[in-house]
């Protein structure tokens, strides 16, 4: 008489419905595991959502997971044009959503699931002996009440977007950052959109050399150089190591006015 025993699938919790998040559910799939991605906003690619305006440095051809790919084909998708380059928006709209919709992943995706703890069912942090085999408790937070989940392993693509590098040096906040926090913007803020009003008529310091920190002055060269807005001072690649009262004092003509976008230094 055959064994008829079929083992369960392993099951993977994934954190984060990003691009990362997504395509590593999708190899999961392709190799007989079961993903369940948590995700902390209310949608899939929440952190993406926030750069909507900015183009990737990269074509369609570069963004578009090979297994996701094959998930989003079977499904009757249309690939955009490979060598066209799309904005955050773009990235949600055309790749991001329908494959968190139209395929097998819309049933293994909890959105607004704040994970807020992890660790290994059954051990406290003393206990060694068994550790690595015993299984992941994941636990989050839905707004319905504290949620549980149990993994064989857990994959954490929740990205750096909503926790950004310091400006300082040593990985440490600059002596007088967190008090000019509400005049500090991390990341790309949309200088040509939504937030126009709070960089128009001031001066701006990016602090940072890399692509971002070029391409938010591309971004910015139709509205730097009229009347509404005076200047852009960049700090090409180097952490700051004085206080941000002293950057405002060294550079007079950032006035009390003036509002420091901090661009993290993704590429060299």
């Amino acid at each position: 008489m055959p064994d008829t025993f079929t083992r369960p699938k392993k099951t993977v919790a994934v954190i984060g419905a990003g691009p990362v998040g997504l395509a590593a559910a999708a190899h999961l799939l392709e190799r007989g595991l079961e993903p369940v991605v948590i995700e902390a906003g209310p949608t899939v690619g929440h952190a993406v959502r926030q750069w909507s305006h900015v183009q990737t440095f990269s074509p369609w051809e570069y963004n578009i997971d090979k297994a996701a790919d094959r998930l989003l084909t079977a499904a009757g998708w249309n690939r955009p044009q490979p060598d066209h380059y799309p904005t955050g928006a773009e990235l949600v709209e055309q790749y991001l959503e329908p494959l968190a919709t139209r395929t097998p992943l819309a049933d293994r995706i909890r959105t607004s699931s704040r994970v807020t703890a992890i660790g290994r069912a059954g051990f406290d942090k003393v206990k060694t002996k068994g550790r690595d085999s015993a299984p992941f408790e994941i636990r989050y937070d839905n707004g319905k009440g504290p949620g549980r989940l149990t993994a064989d392993a857990v994959i954490d693509a929740s990205g750096t977007w909503f926790s950004p590098n310091p400006a300082g040096a040593n990985g440490l906040r600059a002596v007088g950052e967190s008090e000019a926090q509400d005049r500090i913007a991390y990341g790309m803020p949309d200088v040509l959109g939504r937030d126009r009003a709070r960089y128009a008529g001031r001066s701006v310091a990016v602090l940072g050399g890399g692509g971002l920190a070029a391409h938010k002055m591309g971004l910015t060269e139709s509205v730097f150089g009229k009347p509404d807005v005076t200047e852009v001072i960049v700090e090409l690649g180097k952490p700051v190591t004085h206080p941000l009262p002293e950057i405002r004092t060294d550079l007079k003509r950032i006035g009390r006015k003036a509002h420091f976008i901090k661009i993290n230094l993704i590429v060299q």
